[in-house]
């Protein structure tokens, strides 16, 4: 319990509303589906735009919310003792919009340049892009020359961010 009282409010309030709606999936029966981040669902004639926040709280799986969870406690604690409760909600906020935003134009650029449409019906949910955000302010503003991944092993610190995406990217190919 001490351990929990350790995790920041910003921090402890994301990974109990996301454990409460992976929840929600498993035993109540939300349609992950209606939550789930696409180009074709966002955009006209849709216009779904929801899903821009609601794709990142959502997640496929216990191991792909177990892992995501896990780096959210190490990277929102650390940030948010950098930057303060407020501040971390407020650039979160903006992180998952944005981040969202950012998802869709690259599939609609894959989609046209490729010729390919398929990219517009290619569904996400998942924290993995705000885990990366928050990578990149630890990154820049810790000072350390290294960092630990899942407690595993050290890497130089400039090297993290990509580090620990490559590492979420193969454990969860389909996030």
């Amino acid at each position: 319990m001490r351990a929990v009282r350790a995790i920041p409010t910003h921090t402890l309030c994301t990974v109990a509303l996301c454990c409460a709606l992976q929840l929600g999936v498993y035993v109540v029966g939300f349609q992950l589906q209606r939550y789930t981040i696409s180009a074709a669902l966002v955009l006209p004639p849709s216009w779904q735009v929801w899903r821009l926040v609601t794709a990142s709280y959502f997640h496929v799986g216990l191991l792909h919310i177990a892992m995501n969870m896990m780096s959210l406690v190490q990277l929102g604690s650390s940030t948010e003792r950098l930057f303060g409760t407020a501040t971390l909600t407020v650039a979160t906020a903006w992180i998952v919009v944005l981040g969202n935003v950012l998802y869709v134009a690259v599939c609609c650029i894959l989609a046209y340049a490729l010729r390919d449409a398929s990219w517009l019906h290619y569904n996400s949910v998942g924290y993995s892009g705000v885990i990366f955000a928050l990578a990149v302010f630890e990154t820049f503003l810790n000072g350390r020359p290294s960092v630990r991944v899942f407690g595993m092993f050290s890497v130089p610190t400039k090297l993290y961010p990509w580090v620990l995406l490559v590492a979420i990217s193969l454990v969860m190919p389909g996030e």
